[in-house]
């Protein structure tokens, strides 16, 4: 689309009050790091990213602002992921998310939640973002195979 991509860091901090990601984790304290996305400066999403804290505290220790999260774990943390169930929904927004965004509160937005595994079927993220609805739009591609099936 030939913008310009960007993020400004929220917070990189341990939390223990985000029921789902503590459930998909298995831990009630987690490291969460948080993060508005941009294009040519305008913010179009919202993510959040959680990890088991030993992880987070690694990937944390990288400039957020400018690094791609997913670059970090794999290239430079070394770590391989090779499976991510994704759940797309619309959903309304808080009064302080719709802030970040310049949104009417309680407008519906694009909310994506993604589970990532690792090699051994280990967690490595959780992750939930809200998407600007007039910003943003996921573009889909199926295929089917000689015998039918979808991939």
């Amino acid at each position: 689309m030939g913008m310009k991509p960007g993020a400004r860091l929220l917070y990189a901090k341990n939390i223990d009050n985000f029921p789902e990601a503590n459930a998909i984790l298995g831990q009630s304290i987690l490291f969460a790091i948080s993060r508005v996305r941009t294009a040519d400066d305008q913010p179009i999403s919202i993510e959040r990213h959680f990890y088991h804290t030993h992880l987070g505290k690694q990937i944390a220790a990288h400039n957020l602002n400018e690094a791609t999260i997913y670059d970090i774990i794999e290239k430079e943390l070394k770590i391989t992921m090779v499976e991510a169930e994704q759940t797309i929904r619309c959903s309304p927004i808080s009064e302080e998310d719709a802030k970040l965004l310049d949104l009417k509160p309680y407008t519906n937005v694009l909310n994506i939640e993604r589970v990532i595994l690792g090699v051994q079927g280990e967690v490595i993220e959780y992750y939930s973002s809200l998407f600007h609805p007039e910003l943003y739009m996921l573009k889909l591609k199926t295929k089917r195979t000689a015998g039918g099936a979808s991939s």
